[in-house]
């Protein structure tokens, strides 16, 4: 078969859960893709993960009995895997995209422009997501609570804790539910790259957010990180301190910050707070009050 093939490989040595006492054992993944000379697309993934063994285990705390630990170690190699295909789907996306667009009339102004809604898109997603969970749900909302609520308001008493997790814990999550986003847009690429491009940048930042947001709590961060902080690429610790001032209603966007100021103007999430409470009858948990998150389980 006549075509195009690419093969790219990436090692994750050492994915410390450091909060767990924990170690990683390294990962490899894998993503083979294939372009037909016919000028449809085929793709193939393969994601290997290998897990702590048993001595690593045994230090992951009191109180957390067998059935627990196969849940963990059966849910965080599926974030790892997760995070490999859809880094992969990404890369792939951005080169069908970019190769589609290549030919095509206006795309040199289209692509640019594409991107940067695309990076501003994430960040007010990113926001939304983020205010939503931290005034509305709780704890124990099926499926939401422990892996999404419970995260939120917990780090509004330890801010640091985030800086302390792995990278399959910031961002497996996301990465699986915008695996069939990818899906989508590296199927639609070669009829509109333009517009996939701006959704693609979109769901890598998003997915992306929890690193940048980690950054932000990091004492001392130099290098590249800081090149980026400072650039306005991602979210600077000055602009994310102002959502952690009593009574964290404002400043939700982690992904750059960008939306931010841009929203504190417009009074967005104060306006859609009122309504929520005129047509449901719920506060926003910043006017509840903390002692509401375990015991209030009403949803908008």
């Amino acid at each position: 078969m006549g075509g195009k093939s690419f093969l790219s490989v990436g090692r994750a040595d050492e994915f410390a859960a450091r909060s767990r006492g924990q170690g990683c054992k390294k990962m490899l993944v894998c993503s083979c893709f294939s372009r037909p000379a016919s000028g449809s697309s085929a793709v193939i993934f393969a994601g290997f993960a290998t897990f702590p063994d048993k001595a690593d285990r045994s230090t992951r705390g009191p109180g957390m009995g067998a059935s627990s630990k196969k849940h963990f170690d059966w849910y965080r190699g599926l974030e790892y895997i997760g995070l490999a295909v859809f880094l992969s789907a990404n890369l792939l996306t951005f080169y069908l995209a970019t190769a589609a667009g290549w030919s095509q009339r206006g795309i040199w102004w289209q692509a640019p422009l594409a991107l940067f809604l695309g990076w501003i898109g994430a960040d007010f997603l990113v926001g939304l997501v983020h205010w939503l969970f931290d005034n509305y749900f709780n704890e124990r909302t099926l499926f939401f609570g422990p892996r999404v609520v419970q995260p939120f308001r917990s780090h509004h008493s330890d801010p640091t804790d985030i800086t302390r997790h792995s990278l399959g814990e910031l961002l497996g999550n996301s990465a699986i539910l915008g695996t069939p986003l990818q899906f989508l847009l590296a199927w639609e690429a070669e009829s509109n790259p333009a517009l996939v491009l701006g959704c693609n940048c979109m769901a890598f930042f998003g997915v992306c957010a929890n690193v940048f947001h980690s950054w932000s709590h990091t004492k001392g961060i130099s290098g590249w990180r800081r090149l980026l902080q400072r650039s306005g690429l991602v979210l600077e610790a000055e602009n994310h301190d102002v959502h952690h001032t009593a009574p964290h209603d404002s400043y939700y966007c982690v992904c750059s910050g960008f939306m931010n100021p841009i929203l504190g103007w417009l009074h967005f999430f104060p306006m859609v707070e009122w309504i929520i409470e005129r047509v449901t009858g719920i506060a926003p948990m910043h006017r509840r009050g903390a002692a509401d998150t375990a015991t209030v389980n009403q949803t908008p």
